[in-house]
This record gives structure tokens, sequence and C-alpha cells, in this order.
């Protein structure tokens, strides 16, 4: 707010906060200067919420990825023991 009463601009305000993307000033200043600054934060706003999006998105998938990888270490690991476990028993009836 203090910066508002000094004269500076919302789009100043915004580049001082640093909260959004160089992107997402920048549209707010030409919202700002052409009068028009709702409808550029309308566009801000459906920006941002595509960004989030696709960062859910990625996360998501990663987590399903982790999810894949962590079963086939179970799986490997069990495969693994049943082996080792059988192979040892023949050896040891072998060395009898």
């Amino acid at each position: 707010a203090p910066l508002l009463n000094t004269g500076a601009g919302f789009s100043e305000m915004l580049a001082r906060s640093g909260l959004l993307s160089p992107l997402a000033v920048q549209m707010a200043r030409t919202g700002e200067q052409t009068g028009s600054l709702d409808t550029m934060m309308n566009k801000v706003a459906d920006y941002l919420e595509g960004e989030a999006d696709a960062k859910a998105h990625q996360v998501a998938v990663a987590t399903g990825v982790l999810a894949l990888l962590l079963a086939a270490c179970v799986v490997a690991y069990i495969v693994i023991s049943f082996y080792v476990g059988m192979f040892s028993s023949i050896s040891q009836e072998g060395a009898q």
C-alpha cells in the first residue's frame, strides 16, 4: 500500500512484490496502460491457472513413475530372495 500512496502504479507494486512472474507483471502493466486492467488480470489468472494445472500434472506423473519404480524394486527383491534361497539350498545339498 505505501507504493500506491506514493503514486506508483499497480503493476509497479506487483513487480516489486516478486509474487508474480515477469510475464504476469508485463500483462498487468499492459492492462494498466490500455485501461483494461480487469481484462488483463483475468488473463493473468487464466495463465497462472494453466501453469498450476501443468505443475499438478507433472507432480502426478512423477508420483506415478516413482510408485511404479518402488513396486518394481519390491518385486525384484522378492524374486532375487527366492532364487538366492533356492540356489543356496541346492548348493548345500550338493556339498553333502
